[in-house]
């Protein structure tokens, strides 16, 4: 014995035992590979198609020689069983983030109605009709929604280019160590792709098209002479 192992858990220390390669190649396989890895650049961990692919096609080769050919997913069983419950719970934290975005955007276009009545009161009583004065706000609120949606992808794709030879997380050395030790990378790589941002552009506009439907119906309900006198 050399020395002790000192991980951050002590059901951890528990368990583990360091030794050399060679020396635990000599105990558990002597002069034999246990596991040999082989990664994907340019594929997701989700898409399982091309690993059921690369799989099928390294098994034929592999599988007369006594050997096991199994993706990521059936080599860890454990992250396996908790991945469905981890993408519901992505979808309720991405829902909650644009419902909130949703009613930050409806008290500013209602702001924005209640600070323009006497002007939608002019309109109506200049001859425009209800469904043209919320076809005006529906479309309005449409077409800020869009652009500032564009805006953010623009920006968030220059951030996604600006990291894309990954991104070193700012902490301290202490935890760096300890994700080390769990075998954590400490260089993140982002990925990004077609259908991440038509889902993003489709949420910001839909959120946009129903928060500035009840701003609309309420101007197009506005009575001229009442709006016209409409001190905010």
């Amino acid at each position: 014995m050399v020395g002790l192992v000192d991980l951050p858990e002590s059901h951890l220390e528990a368990r583990t035992l360091l030794v050399p390669l060679e020396d635990a190649q000599t105990l558990l396989a002597p002069g034999r590979v246990t596991r040999l890895e082989v990664r994907l650049p340019g594929v997701g961990l989700y898409e399982e198609a091309p690993l059921l692919a690369l799989k099928a096609s390294l098994q034929e080769d592999l599988a007369p020689r006594g050997l096991v050919v199994e993706t990521w997913l059936e080599a860890n069983p454990g992250y396996a069983a908790i991945l469905p419950l981890y993408r519901v719970v992505m979808g309720v934290y991405v829902g909650f983030f644009f419902l909130l975005a949703g009613l930050i955007l409806l008290n500013a276009l209602y702001l924005s109605l209640v600070e323009r009545v006497r002007e939608f009161g002019l309109l109506s009583a200049l001859g425009l009709s209800g469904r043209g004065v919320m076809a005006l706000v529906f479309w309005e609120s449409l077409l800020l929604v869009g652009v500032f949606a564009l805006l953010g992808l623009g920006a968030g794709l220059f951030a996604h280019l600006e990291m894309a030879d990954g991104f070193r997380m700012p902490l301290p050395q202490w935890i760096l160590e300890q994700y080390r030790e769990f075998g954590l990378p400490e260089v993140l790589y982002g990925r990004l792709g077609l259908s991440d941002l038509l889902l993003v552009l489709g949420y910001a506009l839909g959120v946009g098209v129903l928060a500035a439907l009840w701003p609309a119906w309420l101007a197009s309900r506005l009575e001229p002479v009442e709006a016209m006198r409409y001190v905010p």
